[in-house]
């Protein structure tokens, strides 16, 4: 398969913050790029967490100390609720989890040089079912820097935002006064994909949305100490704000480059197309409560499609790409989970065989959308795709 009139883009799939992986023994759908883990507990912790939850008993506030990971933790304490942990304990944790991650970016010189200071940004702390019928919990703790850091990519050094976040999993109290939690855990937001970086904002708004927003079977997420102005995000309502947002270019690269694979991955070399070009946009709302401040934004490309065996006549193609959950943070940037598998549509070419995941106009397009609650989720959408 062949592009005429223009190369291809340099761009990369960059979908919230990339791939999702696990995070902890007890994590459901956060990730990170760089680990380590301090140690392991000798005890399963979910198998001894109480299932009684009036058993983690107020009388746990008042310590003062936390050791990190320990193998001498009463689990019938475990706490389940952060408020049970009182402000003392709560600095302990904040040093710690500093100081190890400190030792982290030490022991990673070859990947981070020249980081600045570590700023605090607050916890996510979850609480998850267990088999057994009881409750487990984690807490992460997020930090942001700036620095220099090596691109796995292109092997090249870029200086950029970075956040960093640090598990401790399953805390309870070792006596009275002294804290400490079955396993610690570092990890790197994986903030960049080719030449498309995050910004802090970016990912720990990223991180408020697919954790605390995102409501999974069996897990309660609550953001405190500070992490809560993330979630003071907008969704993404006009298209006029929507491009002026300097993240768009990124998106517009990202649609193209996800029609670029889309072709290679279904045509041969026979077939010609020219660039995407950026046409327009739109912008549906959800139908779910849950996702009143995030939208669903639509990008659409026209290119010109071609074969050398003279089965169909030159067309022009229109391609609708989606990106999931787009809105604003709370410092204004432009933000989006991901971005669709393949191309939204579905058309055969004439009298050839060859089906494609496009229209060829407009029209067709918003057709896919005038089933009702469909099409009256439209909220915006360019001059250039308004149709009579």
């Amino acid at each position: 398969m062949k592009r005429v009139l223009v190369s291809c883009l340099i761009a990369a799939m960059f979908t919230g913050l990339v791939a999702c992986g696990n995070n902890g023994a007890t994590t459901d759908g956060t990730n990170g790029s760089e680990t380590v883990t301090t140690s392991d507990s000798d005890a399963n912790a979910e198998d001894q967490a109480d299932t009684d939850n009036g058993e983690k008993a107020k009388d746990n506030k008042g310590g003062s100390d936390f050791v990190g990971q320990s193998s001498e933790l009463n689990y019938e304490k475990m706490i389940i609720d952060y408020n049970d942990i009182s402000d003392e304990v709560r600095n302990g944790m904040k040093e710690y989890g500093e100081a190890q991650l400190k030792k982290f970016i030490e022991e990673n010189s070859s990947i981070y040089e020249n980081v600045g200071d570590l700023n605090y940004e607050g916890i996510i702390w979850q609480v998850n079912d267990t088999p057994e019928g009881g409750k487990s919990s984690d807490l992460f703790m997020f930090f942001s820097t700036t620095g220099t850091k090596l691109d796995e990519i292109s092997g090249e050094k870029k200086e950029m935002d970075i956040s960093f976040y640090v598990d401790m999993v399953y805390i309870c109290p070792l006596d009275e006064k002294t804290y400490g939690c079955s396993e610690v855990r570092i990890y790197e937001n994986k903030n960049i994909n080719a030449e498309f970086a995050y910004s802090r904002s970016q990912m720990l708004t990223y991180y408020y949305t697919n954790m605390v927003d995102q409501k999974k079977n069996g897990y309660v997420d609550e953001a405190f100490d500070g992490f809560e102005r993330y979630g003071e995000y907008k969704a993404v309502t006009k298209v006029a704000d929507l491009e002026k947002a300097p993240f768009f270019e990124t998106m517009k690269q990202v649609g193209a480059q996800n029609i670029d694979k889309y072709m290679a991955e279904n045509f041969g070399e026979n077939i010609h197309y020219t660039e995407p070009e950026y046409v327009g946009s739109f912008i549906r709302k959800y139908d779910d409560e849950d996702k009143k401040e995030r939208t669903e934004t639509h990008i659409i490309y026209k290119l010109v499609f071609s074969d050398d065996d003279g089965l169909c006549e030159a067309t022009e193609l229109y391609f609708d790409e989606g990106f999931d959950d787009t809105c604003f943070t709370v410092d204004g940037e432009l933000l989006y989970h991901s971005s669709c598998d393949k191309p939204y549509g579905n058309m055969y070419l004439g009298d050839s065989a060859y089906e494609v995941r496009a229209s060829d106009s407009i029209d067709k397009i918003f057709r896919l959308y005038d089933d009702g609650e469909l099409h009256e989720a439209v909220i915006d959408l360019s001059e250039s795709l308004k149709v009579n």
